[in-house]
């Protein structure tokens, strides 16, 4: 769903970010959790989900709609057998 007139700055400055997030949740706060507490909360539990959704979503969400490079291959229907 992305512009291809965003430049690939932003989508780097995009993925970067959700790499960090993903560091802070999986190995500041989930640690501290476990070293506290013995068990994760509800809280730190759910943030878990949050950051796979995004990093799962991310080839739709950083790769533009359009492939220009592509040249309109993936609009073609490709055979499966030649019989």
């Amino acid at each position: 769903m992305t512009s291809p007139e965003i430049p690939p700055t932003v989508y780097l400055l995009l993925a970067f970010m959700l790499l960090i997030v993903a560091y802070v949740v999986f190995r500041r706060i989930l640690i501290r959790d476990y070293l506290q507490r013995g068990h994760l909360t509800l809280l730190s539990s759910s943030r878990q989900p949050l950051v796979f959704v995004g990093l799962m979503g991310s080839p739709y969400l950083f790769n533009p709609s359009v492939w220009l490079g592509f040249g309109g291959l993936l609009d073609q229907a490709v055979p499966i057998c030649d019989d």
